[in-house]
């Protein structure tokens, strides 16, 4: 991660390579990866890397549904199905795998309304991660992918209230 923070994409993408080798079970580094080529502007690969990871965690109908969204709507369109399964799989009653009704992921919700740009409901959800003390908000100063929200006052007075530098 450390790597990927410092902006330092090929040698991070070799690194979770290397882990990959020796934990191929591990479906947060497909993520990472994918993180890594969206900063770099290589869509297709990130959606293959999320793509991995969904599969990986056995849900092949919704793998198999993102894909036609994919070669539909491209890679924003897949955002946004990505979005409304997160939020779905939220919902008290849902059955969806990986994750626990009622539950949500807020900053992985929060990094993907950044990929879309909407600023508003990134914001949005990182405050939930703020209610919720989630600690990988300590990392939300540096995450490249937040680099569009740092000019807003609503980012700049969620890391003064983390207590980060700003």
């Amino acid at each position: 991660m450390t790597l990927y923070f410092a902006r330092r994409y090929d040698d991070a993408i070799r690194q979770f390579h290397r882990g990959l080798e020796m934990h191929p079970e591990m479906t947060e580094w497909h993520d990472e990866i994918a993180n890594i080529y969206e900063q770099q502007n290589r869509l297709a690969e990130a959606f293959a890397e999320r793509q991995q990871t969904v599969r990986l965690n056995g849900d092949t109908q919704l793998a198999a549904s993102l894909e036609q969204v994919y070669q539909h709507s491209g890679y924003k369109g897949y955002l946004a199905a990505k979005i409304r399964s997160q939020e779905r799989a939220s919902e008290p009653g849902s059955q969806d795998r990986g994750s626990k009704p009622g539950s949500v992921d807020n900053m992985y919700l929060a990094h993907l309304y950044t990929m879309l740009g909407d600023q508003a409901h990134a914001l949005h959800y990182l405050e939930q991660a703020y209610d919720e003390r989630n600690p990988w908000l300590l990392n939300v100063q540096v995450d490249p992918v937040m680099g569009s929200l740092r000019s807003s006052a609503g980012f700049r007075d969620l890391i003064r209230r983390i207590g980060l530098p700003h």
